[in-house]
């Protein structure tokens, strides 16, 4: 199976964090209701809000060309830092969810770290592909 590219990679995150920030600022009563009412509207529209600027920062990041390396490490390692917190969260929240709303909060968490996995692997891929790049250029020049 060929893995995506880092680019990719990116994009297809960028798509599934504005959908789910387009989501969580138009549908927040019916998310409640799922989730549990117990939970502040604004908490979700903020967190709606901020996945939008997140999918807007990897956007940008995807059309480095190349791709910065830091870049991308920043935004694999916030991919994680999110799958990290969510037993954080669903320890402190468990009394305010519903059972489909802890389901909800594992399911995302599970695209995030797909998300970070394929990103770490595209850049990677990305990075052996530079370093096969130079030593050619290098061998090329070294033959002349």
């Amino acid at each position: 199976m060929k893995l995506p590219s880092l680019k990719t990679a990116l994009r297809g995150n960028a798509l599934f964090s504005t959908l789910c920030g387009i989501d969580l600022l138009l549908f927040t009563d019916q998310i409640l209701a799922v989730m549990g009412n117990s939970i502040p509207s604004a908490l979700l529209q903020g967190l709606g809000a901020l996945l939008i600027v997140f999918a807007a920062d990897l956007l940008w990041i995807s059309s480095g060309n190349p791709i910065k390396a830091k870049f991308a490490k920043m935004i694999i390692l916030m991919d994680w830092a999110w799958v990290i917190s969510t037993p954080v969260v669903l320890v402190f929240a468990w009394g305010l969810l519903t059972p489909m709303g802890v389901e909800l909060i594992c399911i995302i968490a599970a695209f995030v770290a797909l998300f970070a996995t394929l990103q770490s692997k595209g850049l990677q891929l990305e990075q052996e592909n530079e370093g096969q790049s130079q030593s050619q250029q290098l061998a090329q020049v070294t033959k002349a």
